[in-house]
């Protein structure tokens, strides 16, 4: 007997589709820094351009990028999140979270930021950010 999985039900999918549609949807180019929340920058790693960081008032930067000052976080979906929970306790003031790309494991942080301090679902943040920069979140 060969079994074949059923399609999930329109109620349990919807949630999914909806997430994906606003994850994929609408690409944009980007600054090297850009303002996705109140006080909060996403970027590349622009934190060696001192003049840049201070021209827009930021007074902490927190590194997922590779390199000597980093947070260690490897850029594939298979990496847990849940060392990220620190981070978002990081993040106040004027802070810049950057990696090499300022796409993925930075833009995971900022999701899991506005998730535990804003109190936004996961579609909610992905829906504050993306207006302001593309973002592909580990």
């Amino acid at each position: 007997m060969q079994m074949r999985s059923l399609p999930l039900p329109c109620a349990q999918r919807h949630p999914l589709v909806k997430l994906e549609k606003t994850l994929f949807g609408e690409k944009r180019s980007r600054d090297h820094v850009d303002e996705v929340w109140p006080n909060l920058y996403l970027g590349e790693s622009v934190a060696n351009d001192g003049f840049s960081v201070w021209k827009l008032g930021i007074t902490r930067v927190l590194n997922a990028a590779h390199g000597k000052m980093h947070f260690p976080a490897d850029d594939s979906p298979s990496f847990s999140l849940s060392v990220f929970h620190p981070c978002t306790d990081y993040i106040r003031e004027r802070v810049l979270v950057q990696c090499a790309a300022g796409v993925s494991r930075s833009a995971s942080l900022v999701l899991a930021h506005l998730m535990i301090h804003q109190h936004l679902s996961l579609l909610e943040a992905i829906k504050a950010v993306k207006p302001h920069c593309w973002i592909f979140p580990n």
